[in-house]
C-alpha cells in the first residue's frame, strides 16, 4: 500500500495557521498507519478518512467563496 502523496499535498496546501497542528498530526498518523500496514499490521483507515474529509470540506468552502 502506498501513501497517497496527492492527498498529503492537497492537505498541506489547504492548511492554515488555525489548523496546522491538527493537519500535521493527521498526516503523520496516516503515514504511520500505511507504514504499519506494509509491515503486516492492521490498517487504521480513520486517519486517511479524516484527511480526505478535511480536503473535501476545505475545497468546498473555498469553492463557495469563489462564487
Amino acid at each position: 500500500m502506498d501513501v497517497d502523496m496527492r492527498l498529503i499535498t492537497l492537505a498541506r496546501k489547504l492548511t492554515t495557521g488555525a489548523n496546522v497542528h491538527r493537519i500535521h498530526v493527521l498526516i503523520i498518523c496516516y503515514e504511520e498507519a500505511v507504514r504499519k500496514r506494509n509491515q503486516g499490521g492492521t490498517y487504521r483507515r480513520e486517519f486517511e478518512k479524516a484527511l480526505r474529509d478535511f480536503v473535501i470540506q476545505q475545497t468546498e468552502n473555498k469553492s463557495g467563496l469563489d462564487q
